[in-house]
């Protein structure tokens, strides 16, 4: 999915194309944008139907899910708006692993924050999250669009298989700072 940006392009990024690695902390996978004008801030960006994707900040795309989050939450009065931490960070399981494991379209931990609700709900590097509040992750599913419901302060249970495991774990989203 490409916009037109002034004379530069923008283009969702599904992943650092060499680590495939994906922040629980990042509702939406982040945009790169080549060329661009450092003088378009607050630009509106389009994708090639004519949706909007996003808003320039001056460094990078801030994603139109979120912005209607924050829009809907401003318009209702909240004085304060938090952003949902979830602390963790994950990867795509590949074809051998998922094909051996039998679990496709399932994500890896592949790092976990200090002091995060992740670390505090007993996550580990290496647990393989199959499912969220009971929602199976799929190729429509998935992790990111599971998690984009929760906010701060909500709990959520994490189906996990750790070492041939099946674990449920409960996480209490914070806030990030």
């Amino acid at each position: 999915n490409f916009a037109e940006f002034g004379n530069a392009f923008v283009q969702k990024q599904e992943a650092d194309l060499e680590e495939g690695v994906y922040s629980s902390d990042s509702p939406a996978r982040s945009f790169t944008i080549s060329g661009t004008n450092k003088d378009s801030v607050g630009s509106i960006l389009f994708n090639n139907e004519s949706k909007i994707v996003g808003i320039w900040d001056g460094t990078k795309v801030i994603p139109s899910n979120i912005m209607q989050i924050f829009t809907r939450k401003a318009l209702a009065g909240e004085d304060k708006i938090l952003r949902p931490s979830f602390g963790f960070s994950y990867t795509l399981l590949n074809f051998v692993e998922a094909k051996d494991l039998n679990l496709h379209n399932k994500v890896k931990v592949v790092q976990i924050k200090l002091a995060s609700p992740a670390l505090l709900a007993g996550l580990k590097i290496g647990d393989i999250i199959v499912s969220v509040d009971g929602q199976d992750i799929t190729q429509e599913n998935s992790l990111e669009e599971l998690l984009e419901s929760f906010g701060a302060g909500d709990n959520l249970n994490l189906k996990v298989i750790r070492k041939d495991i099946e674990l449920y774990l409960e996480l209490e989203v914070g806030s990030m700072k």
